[in-house]
């Protein structure tokens, strides 16, 4: 769907297309889509016989993807009803992802990214270090993106 107006449902884990004629949106069949752009992201749909490590089947934003590596987030919310079910809040949830030889690691910071990276851990601590690279929640894609480049640049 080249050029169309597409939206990723992050509650329902749900590429939708905004149909031109109709004013509701159509879900487009994730087997269907090989990936997409959406707000600046390429967005994959990756199957249940794809993943491994306990992840589950759905979208995921590329955030690097070298020859080595890729690093990938997932985001969600999921509703939380107040026990009176008088009131709804949506918690968001946020993971990131490094896949190396095929199988998929969840990173949250420095240590995890370096344990994932362990052929490299020294080199890319000392880079780490050197460049004052912040793992905090603010800086942590930045941070990922960063150490999968270098990683890519170590192993050529």
């Amino acid at each position: 769907y080249p050029k169309a107006m597409l939206r990723l449902d992050l509650f329902n884990d749900e590429l939708v297309i905004q149909a031109p004629i109709q004013s509701y949106p159509i879900v487009l069949d994730a087997t269907q889509v090989e990936y997409a752009e959406v707000q600046g992201y390429e967005v994959h749909y990756l199957s249940a016989d794809k993943l491994n490590n306990g992840l589950k089947q759905g979208y995921y934003a590329m955030l690097y993807s070298g020859e080595d590596i890729t690093v990938m987030k997932k985001e969600s919310y999921t509703a939380i009803i107040s026990a009176t079910l008088s009131e709804t809040k949506l918690s968001r949830n946020l993971k990131y992802y490094v896949c190396k030889d095929n199988n998929y690691y969840t990173v949250k910071n420095k240590k995890s990214i370096l344990k994932v990276l362990n052929d490299r851990n020294k080199d890319l601590d000392n880079y780490i270090r050197s460049n004052r690279i912040n793992f905090d929640k603010d800086n942590i894609e930045d941070a990922l993106i960063m150490v999968a480049k270098k990683y890519e640049e170590l192993n050529k």
